[in-house]
């Protein structure tokens, strides 16, 4: 009987933490850059644009700077739609502004979400 309480309770451990393993916020790390996007925890409404903005924290010596670019999918439009330059300091965090906009006829899900920055390393005075 022991046995069985114990097969039961980790399937049931494993039923109800697994999900919570295949959830992937949105935050990536490249080098000295992390990027983290904070935005609504869902968008209840389409054709309503939702802000959102983007972090991106430096944790390099050295001062980044690049573009960075919100790409959305199917009809979803995000504002601004072009790359926008950034630079962040050593040590340092930035915030870009975006909106974003779920198009007619999204269902509720989880949509995957990107960012695309390109960095070099900014240049010494």
């Amino acid at each position: 009987m022991d046995i069985y309480r114990a097969a039961c309770g980790l399937l049931l451990a494993t039923a109800l933490l697994t999900p919570l393993a295949a959830y992937n916020p949105p935050v990536d790390k490249a080098g000295a850059l992390t990027i983290r996007i904070d935005g609504p925890r869902q968008m209840t409404r389409t054709g309503v644009p939702a802000p959102v903005k983007v972090v991106l924290e430096n944790a390099g010596a050295e001062a980044l700077r690049g573009r960075l670019r919100v790409t959305v999918i199917d009809s979803w439009i995000v504002a601004p739609n072009a790359a926008v330059d950034f630079e962040v300091a050593a040590h340092t965090s930035r915030e870009y502004a975006f909106t974003v906009t779920a198009a007619p006829g999204s269902y509720s899900a989880l949509y995957p979400s990107t960012r695309s920055p390109s960095s070099v390393p900014a240049e010494s005075p």
